[in-house]
């Protein structure tokens, strides 16, 4: 055992803050990882590996501590940890596994099965989410609420609830901070933003401020909206959360979460998103209701993917495990990147220190990589990290273009890994550009936002067209989410409708001679010239796009954004008219242009394109980085504490080799 003062970036550390000898224990983060880890190895050290893991003393008979929290690194095996004290604990008592995300779960599923203690059967284990356990308990409670779909509530009640509060707050009888605020985009882009707004004010506790300085020392900078208005859309959401009934007797099937069907068909009133059910369930227990007896009664609390935790959730975990015998929580605090961002992640770590008087114990060897990954990884976070990997992880720097970056390591053995959405659309135009014809892309750029802008605008000016657009309902959504909508109510609910061009472009000949504005100005002028059909019939594709986008002044020079409605477009815009450059199609051949994309981007196979959040907590042979800088994103939005972790993750998913990629 090595005890001593922790690292300078690691929170004040009580006095037996420990670092345990992990190098002769090394624990994996996969199965899979474990099998290639043996498989590379003489049978000698085979033994070695299996014998070490078979009789090291697990933490709980190490330490007499009530709790102990393990703050590991990326490929430290701290899920791998926590399963083997979990699979100790079932043969004492009732034993509850928590997670975060629905992966974590599953993958606590896996390693339990793998130890041959079924979740299903074994009557003392239980594993959750922590969102999914405030579920399952407010069902105990009698809780009758519908549980709907995160893209339902997004896309069709958030925007009407937005209207009507900004309207609240332009009425000169309000007396209200928020009475200059101007209603946002409500584009899909900015009702996203405004949904994670909501879950971070619910997540970071600002919502129990009773004082301004309160509220803002909560929630930071992390809001992408004033805050009046956040606060203001969090207040009427709830009350609506409440008080909600489907329109029909039946809720609509695509309401629903799919994970969470209602347990009962009828009766059932007020609505909710599993990631709120925390927040209700301590609502329920603060206004009296207790938890049922069993959910109080568990001997042991094992908390992985603790760094994901949110202050929230803290609190519920807090009471349910105020009984428990024996308490672990794992996690790195460097990677955390989820709905609370921005948030105190030190403050989740201390405030589980001090409630329940744990044990800090760190462990800094990562099995996942080898030393050169291993020293970009403790440069990033200022952290002692070491390899335990038999293997080296090379570290390739590559500025150029992607024939540059085949030249290091081949794109079709890649997973590539961009910050968030709107750069994985700019990588996969890229890449349809630029890569060789052979390459396929896991993924699928036909229902991107500038893909839905064309198909819009090819359906008015084809509409006898008898080419299948499967797409088309998705496009009339996107098109009417651009910033010159002014009506997306009504335009949404066409989107929902059996469409076909011939009726869009009736529709939309009926929205530009309307005395009611449907259109912005410019967009009205933009969209009149569209069906005249004015140019030649001959023109590129790319060129009356490109005209049609200056005419509606969505883009300012065609470059600079103007009033975009987010850089999912402005980045999909530009990638599209590039490839639409370097094939000359006319707008006639739409067709054919989406065919060819489709042919070569789809979920059936090909180089993966994922962001940072869906590459968390998995781990991947060859990693590129797209669009890297020094040690870091090259675009940046966040905090920069934030973004360092937003890195660092997505460069410790190699095992192999990693290329930071930053394209000219």
């Amino acid at each position: 055992m090595l005890c001593g003062a922790a690292d300078r970036n690691l929170a004040a550390p009580a006095p037996d803050y420990c670092y345990y000898d992990d190098s002769r224990w090394p624990p994996q983060d996969s199965l899979q990882s474990f099998e290639n880890l043996l498989s590379v190895h003489n049978k000698r050290f085979d033994f070695l590996f299996i014998f070490n893991m078979t009789r090291s003393p697990l933490l709980f008979e190490q330490y007499a501590d009530r709790a102990l929290l393990i703050e590991g690194v990326a490929g430290s095996g701290k899920t791998t940890l926590i399963a083997q004290e979990a699979q100790q604990c079932v043969t004492q008592g009732r034993t509850l596994l928590v997670t975060f995300s629905r992966a974590g779960r599953d993958v606590l599923q896996q390693y339990m099965r793998a130890r041959d203690v079924d979740p299903v059967a074994n009557a003392n284990l239980h594993i959750f989410t922590i969102d999914g356990l405030a579920h399952f308990l407010l069902r105990r409670l009698g809780d009758e609420r519908y549980v709907l779909d995160r893209q339902a509530v997004v896309t069709g009640l958030l925007p009407e609830l937005v209207s009507e509060v900004c309207q609240s707050l332009q009425d000169p009888s309000e007396e209200d901070e928020a009475l200059q605020l101007q209603a946002p985009a409500l584009s899909l882009e900015s009702m996203e933003k405004l949904m994670a707004d909501l879950d971070y004010y619910r997540a970071s506790l600002a919502w129990q401020a009773e004082f301004d300085e309160d509220e803002q020392a909560a929630f930071g900078d992390g809001l992408h909206h004033p805050p009046a208005l956040v606060r203001a859309v969090f207040h009427r959401y709830d009350a609506l959360r409440a008080h909600w009934k489907p329109e029909a007797e039946e809720p609509d099937e695509t309401l629903l979460d799919p994970a969470y069907k209602p347990e009962r068909d009828k009766g059932m009133y007020g609505f909710r998103l599993v990631s709120e059910a925390t927040y209700d369930l301590i609502e329920a227990l603060d206004n009296g209701a207790t938890l049922p007896p069993n959910a109080a009664a568990y001997r042991y609390v094992l908390i992985d993917e603790f760094h994901d935790t949110t202050p929230l959730q803290l609190q519920l975990l807090s009471r349910v495990a105020a009984g428990a015998r024996r308490l672990m929580a794992v996690g790195d605090r460097y990677q955390t990147i989820f709905a609370w961002r921005g948030a105190n992640t030190e403050l989740v770590f201390d405030a589980f220190v001090q409630t329940f008087s744990a044990k800090r114990i760190g462990s800094l060897t990562s099995y996942r990589f080898g030393p050169e990954l291993a020293t970009l990884a403790a440069e990033l976070t200022q952290r002692a990290i070491r390899s335990g990997s038999p293997l080296d992880t090379p570290v390739m720097h590559c500025k150029g273009d992607w024939q540059d970056a085949a030249a290091l390591a081949p794109l079709a053995r890649q997973t590539i890994v961009c910050r968030h959405g709107p750069d994985r659309i700019r990588a996969a135009f890229s890449l349809l550009c630029d890569a060789p014809p052979t390459l396929k892309l896991a993924w699928s750029l036909t229902t991107t936002p500038a893909m839905g802008v064309a198909t819009f605008l090819y359906a008015l000016r084809h509409p006898q067209t008898t080419a299948p657009l499967r797409t088309l309902s998705l496009a009339v959504q996107q098109f009417c989410s651009l910033p010159g909508c002014l009506t997306p109510d009504t335009a949404r609910e066409l989107g929902q409708s059996r469409l076909t061009p011939a009726s869009l472009r009736m529709f939309v000949e009926n929205w530009v001679a309307a005395r009611e504005p449907v259109f912005g100005p410019s967009l009205n002028r933009a969209l009149q010239t569209w069906l005249t059909g004015s140019g030649a019939p001959d023109m590129a594709a790319s060129d009356a796009l490109r005209q049609f986008a200056q005419q509606a002044d969505l883009f300012r020079n065609g470059n600079a954004p103007q009033r975009l409605l987010d850089d999912s477009l402005l980045y999909g815009w530009r990638g599209l008219l590039a490839y639409l450059d370097q094939h000359r199609w006319t707008m006639r051949d739409w067709p054919a242009v989406m065919a060819a994309m489709a042919a070569r981007c789809s979920t059936r196979g090909g180089v993966p394109l994922l962001t940072v959040t869906e590459a968390k907590g998995h781990e991947y042979d060859h990693v590129l980085v797209y669009d890297t800088a020094d040690k870091t994103f090259r675009s940046q939005t966040d905090a920069p504490d934030v973004e360092r972790n937003r890195y660092y993750v997505a460069c410790t998913r190699a095992r192999k080799s990693l290329t930071l990629y930053r394209p000219v």
